[in-house]
């Protein structure tokens, strides 16, 4: 009984922190979404299309990722 409860305590432990921390990529995505839209707008495509979006969203997750290691 007591390896249960300590295992779901342990369980419940790691999924919030789980969550949280995806809760924190994803605020810190719009973040960087808002901060600095900008000066990632320069592309070869013009603006508002379809590829021009994804090669900025592409950007931005390469570049969050690289500052985080």
């Amino acid at each position: 009984m007591l390896f249960f409860f300590s295992f779901f305590y342990y369980f419940l432990l790691f999924y919030f922190i789980f969550r949280f921390s995806l809760l924190y990529f994803y605020f810190t995505l719009i973040s960087f979404n808002l901060f600095y839209s900008k000066l990632l707008s320069i592309s070869t495509y013009p603006k508002g299309t379809y590829i021009s979006k994804i090669k900025l969203l592409f950007k931005k997750i390469v570049f969050i990722y690289l500052e985080e290691r």
